[in-house]
């Protein structure tokens, strides 16, 4: 984009994503999913990278990761693509976070908007979802000016921090 990076990477750079997700912490924990006891280590995302990197060859899972162009050796977001569906729906669910240090730039809107970009044209992607509980109103109003369409309020949806927690779900369609 102008001002962003987005690329795939592979497991050297197990470091800086640690980095990443121990820096937005407190937030991220808000609103995913309860991760495992080895989360927080470099072994743990040098096989995650190993592992995702097999998944998108297969295209069945794509994360980008977001760096600025002014500081390319820091990951300062990601934007994933998972749950592909084939056939007949050719859907999938999009996820993204930004270091809250890198808040309110427009860094996530304009890295969520090339990342859509992407897996429409190269993964001809034609739906995408978006779960995003009730209390995270920057990420509603992300996706809802990038055109996304709430659809209906899931009761107990997803566990976080232990607890099953209600979700909207919002779709965005391929415009082809």
């Amino acid at each position: 984009t102008g001002r962003l990076i987005l690329k795939v990477l592979d497991e050297s750079y197990y470091r800086q994503v640690l980095q990443f997700m121990q820096s937005g912490k407190e937030l991220f924990d808000k609103y995913e999913r309860d991760k495992p006891a080895d989360y927080y280590t470099h072994e743990y995302h040098r096989q995650m990278l190993i592992y995702e990197k097999a998944l998108i060859q297969k295209k069945v899972h794509l994360r980008l990761y977001v760096f600025l162009k002014t500081d390319p050796g820091k990951i300062i977001g990601t934007v994933s693509f998972s749950n592909f569906k084939r056939f007949p729906t050719k859907c999938c669910d999009i996820g993204y976070k930004v270091d809250p240090a890198y808040h309110h730039h427009g860094y996530g809107m304009e890295a969520v908007e090339k990342a859509i970009d992407v897996v429409f044209n190269e993964f001809g992607v034609r739906m995408l979802k978006a779960y995003i509980q009730p209390t995270n109103t920057p990420s509603m109003r992300l996706v809802e000016n990038i055109g996304f369409e709430q659809k209906e309020l899931i009761r107990k949806f997803a566990q976080i921090q232990g607890v099953y927690r209600d979700h909207y779900l919002y779709t965005l369609n391929n415009p082809l």
